[in-house]
């Protein structure tokens, strides 16, 4: 049994992209201020850049599905589904939640 466990250690290494879910996590938080070409964009296109970005650069295999989860999430749940896992990793600093704190919701 245990020739089958090493593999699956392997293979569920390779899974995540050796990326923690903090440092996945960060790589959502930090995406305004690191996404040169976001900064740059108009307005209508700096939102696409960032998903583009983000995606990119996102391995952890649970926090790309968070991410995709995000993306059919109106901006008050985004907002505490984001708050709730950044609490729960103890990242204190999460620019793209400051950012949609501080955007008026979409209107309908």
């Amino acid at each position: 049994m245990s020739r089958f466990l090493f593999p699956a250690i392997i293979i569920s290494i390779l899974g995540t992209g050796c990326q923690s879910e903090t440092d996945a996590m960060r790589v959502i938080c930090d995406a305004p201020t690191s996404c040169t070409e976001c900064m740059k964009a108009i307005p209508d296109l700096r939102m696409t850049l960032l998903a583009k970005h983000i995606n990119k650069n996102l391995s952890h295999r649970e926090t790309r599905t968070l991410f995709s989860v995000l993306g059919s999430q109106d901006q008050k749940t985004k907002i505490q589904t984001l708050s709730e896992r950044t609490q729960k990793l103890g990242i204190t600093s999460c620019p793209l939640l400051d950012q949609l704190k501080a955007s008026p919701p979409p209107a309908p």
